[in-house]
């Protein structure tokens, strides 16, 4: 099920869509076709080529979370006010004026800003998360996960200088080798995790014991948690940097969840 899935063309289509949106890219003429496609097919009285009109209702649901996926990744990366209006209103006017409310559910929870995030641009260009050739990247073909940049900044030396540290996020950099973990803490990242909404929370642990001591990059494993949830893919990013660092990285989630089982509980039914 999941290889013909994988190999389905809409499937291809839709991540190429995602990926040119995450990286900043403007949008090809194929590109828009298809989210005209996706759009179209909501609309029961809309002609879709090589689809029967019997096939509307069945197509719907799984049309409305891919116009949902691509107006929120619109918002976020790109934030081009005027198609995102547009599209706004297309997705209204195709799927029912219910899904109004629906749009409304997605900005309150911060997935369709009504303005684009200030540091957005500046986040995917600091820590290099669009990056062919990446060996953390394969999952996405080509982008990194925001956590798994974060658990290298974290495996970093902090002697490293800051000239030299976003050297290390490039992937014909050297590979860390063994020492991944904690090690300088969020030291010197300070700019870039401004960017990420969100509190920043840096807590450096007392033991009880006086004879126990923070062991750092020597600890055995190091656990990641993820609240509210995680992607297989994002697992398998992490299980990957493992690898790379020859050290045991823990994931903790509370879901292991897709793109449209994160929005489809914003989803509002008749």
């Amino acid at each position: 099920a999941l290889l013909r899935r994988t190999q389905a063309d809409d499937f291809g289509a839709l991540l190429d869509v995602e990926q040119t949106l995450v990286a900043g890219g403007a949008l090809r003429g194929a590109q828009r076709a298809y989210i005209e496609r996706v759009l179209a097919l909501g609309d029961p009285h809309a002609h879709v080529p090589g689809v029967d009109a019997s096939a509307h209702d069945a197509s719907a649901p799984r049309s409305l979370h891919a116009a949902l996926r691509v107006l929120c990744l619109c918002a976020l990366w790109r934030g081009d006010t005027k198609a995102l209006d547009a599209w706004r209103d297309e997705v209204v006017a195709a799927f029912g004026h219910h899904h109004a409310a629906t749009l409304r559910s997605l900005e309150r929870a911060g997935l369709l800003p009504r303005q684009p995030p200030p540091g957005g641009a500046a986040l995917r260009r600091a820590l290099n998360l669009v990056a062919e050739g990446d060996d953390v990247g394969f999952a996405y073909a080509g982008y990194v996960p925001l956590a798994v940049r974060l658990l290298q900044v974290l495996a970093q030396d902090p002697a490293v200088s800051p000239a030299s540290r976003y050297a290390l996020l490039r992937p014909k950099a050297p590979a860390a080798g063994p020492g991944g973990g904690v090690r300088g803490g969020w030291a010197g990242w300070e700019d870039v995790l401004a960017q990420i909404p969100g509190a920043l929370v840096d807590i450096a642990q007392v033991p009880a014991d006086a004879d126990a001591r923070r062991l750092g990059a020597a600890a055995p494993a190091t656990l990641v948690v993820f609240l509210g949830g995680c992607t297989s893919a994002e697992i398998a990013a992490v299980r990957r940097l493992s690898q790379l660092h020859a050290h045991r990285y823990i994931v903790a989630t509370t879901e292991v969840l897709n793109g449209n089982a994160l929005i489809d509980p914003l989803v509002q039914h008749r």
